[in-house]
């Protein structure tokens, strides 16, 4: 290979590059706005924090009715997966989704379908904040009361 060629190559591989991060603050910032009019549907506190990264999981925490603590799960490896699927569920739930769309998670660990995946949630979420078709139900995790159990 020749200087002229190892030339274009690297420009092509900075091009590449710069454009990936352009569409990656792109997307960031399209579902900061998503979470931020889900947020905004769950009344939640400082639904500005969306657009901050790491503060971004406080009000989602309030949005599926969890404490702001359960953050701290995600310092754990393996842990913080699990977590993350189990709080995808609840906030589906809480916009009256169907749950299995969690199943997008399988898509992460396929090297050949991840960008896809993330397309995918982000796609879901813009329809989750943005869509008038989507209400936030507070009662989403609501159990009804047990009767009380007769003692013999």
């Amino acid at each position: 290979m020749n200087h002229a060629d190892a030339g274009i190559l690297g420009g092509m591989i900075g091009t590449f590059l710069v454009l990936w991060v352009i569409l990656g603050i792109a997307a960031w910032i399209l579902q900061g706005f998503a979470f931020y009019k889900m947020y905004t549907k769950a009344n939640v506190w400082s639904p500005w924090l969306a657009f901050i990264p790491i503060a971004n999981l406080w009000p989602f925490m309030w949005t599926i009715k969890k404490s702001a603590w359960n953050i701290l799960w995600l310092i754990i490896p393996i842990v913080n997966l699990v977590f993350s699927i189990i709080w995808t569920i609840r906030l589906l739930k809480a916009f009256n989704m169907n749950p299995l769309w969690a199943l997008l998670f399988i898509g992460y660990v396929i090297p050949a379908i991840n960008s896809f995946v993330v397309l995918a949630f982000l796609v879901l979420y813009c329809y989750m904040g943005f869509s008038s078709n989507v209400r936030y139900n507070p009662d989403f995790d609501w159990k009804p009361p047990q009767p009380p159990s007769a003692s013999v």
